[in-house]
């Protein structure tokens, strides 16, 4: 976590002593939004909206996960929702497929989220015009220009892509010195793709 650090300047660090001040401080933004709403309401705010930093929500490691200030308070404000699909061209989901959506004119930056295992996706929106963008490793990114979004309202969108040519890279994983086989795990840079080996072929 990067915060302000005593004596002046930034630091990075892990720890509670590091993340509980940005939670206090969105605890505080909620709280000026709704000032007699109980604990329980601000609490519940901000773990529905945080982004899951892990598979298992909440854990011992990283708990409800990253706090997204922008969301939580969308849903305390005037807002509409963004919701939908993101397809292969045979009709199925892509898993974590990436959406952003930039507003038109004056206003924050691009709001990002990212699809489920099915493709599917929703994220609250303040009221205008977007651009909105679908992207997924291993397809062409689809763009629609100019969605509107009406406070109150959901705004239903689904973005196909196009998938990019493909192949396949395969091979052995072999000590350097004996030339036995290794059991390794092969990853590719830049790719949300990995394989293990075979422990006795490599």
């Amino acid at each position: 976590v990067t915060s302000a650090f005593p004596g002046g300047g930034w630091a990075r660090s892990s720890g509670t002593s590091m993340a509980a001040p940005h939670v206090a401080g969105l605890a505080a933004l909620l709280r000026q939004a709704l000032p007699l709403a109980p604990v329980e309401q601000l609490v519940g705010l901000i773990q529905a909206t945080a982004r899951p930093l892990a598979e298992d929500v909440p854990n011992n490691d990283t708990g409800w996960g990253l706090i997204d200030a922008y969301a939580a308070g969308l849903r305390v404000t005037a807002h509409g929702e963004l919701a939908g699909r993101v397809l292969r061209p045979d009709g199925a989901g892509i898993a974590h497929a990436q959406l952003t959506a930039t507003p038109h004119g004056v206003g924050p930056g691009p709001i990002a989220t990212t699809a489920d295992a099915s493709g599917a996706f929703t994220v609250a929106l303040r009221p205008g015009l977007y651009d909105v963008t679908g992207q997924a490793f291993g397809f062409a990114p689809a763009h629609i220009v100019g969605v509107h979004i009406a406070e109150g309202q959901r705004r239903p969108l689904t973005l196909t892509l196009t998938a990019l040519p493909a192949g396949s890279v395969f091979g052995r994983v072999a000590d350097h010195a004996t030339a036995a086989p290794l059991s390794a795990t092969v990853t590719v840079d830049a790719a949300p793709v990995q394989a293990q080996t075979d422990p006795i072929t490599g």
